[in-house]
């Protein structure tokens, strides 16, 4: 990545035991990147998804999220 490219989103994973939720608050200035937050399988917005059962299966899981955002 050169230091001319422009960053136009940002993925935001919560704290243990938060939600995406808390990224709405976060006051965006002109000119940031867009915060995309993204919550953990099995967490608020993907609780149709089985939770995590290993430290493996979270990135497969937030994958979708980025992908929607895309």
């Amino acid at each position: 990545m050169a230091a001319t490219d422009r960053i136009d989103r940002v993925f935001c994973l919560p704290y243990a035991g938060g939600t995406s939720l808390i990224f709405t608050k976060w006051p965006r200035p002109a000119g940031a990147p867009h915060w995309v937050g993204l919550d953990y399988p099995g967490h608020l917005l993907t609780m149709s998804r089985p939770p995590a059962a290993s430290i493996s299966e979270p990135a497969s899981g937030l994958l979708p999220g980025v992908l929607e955002a895309g």
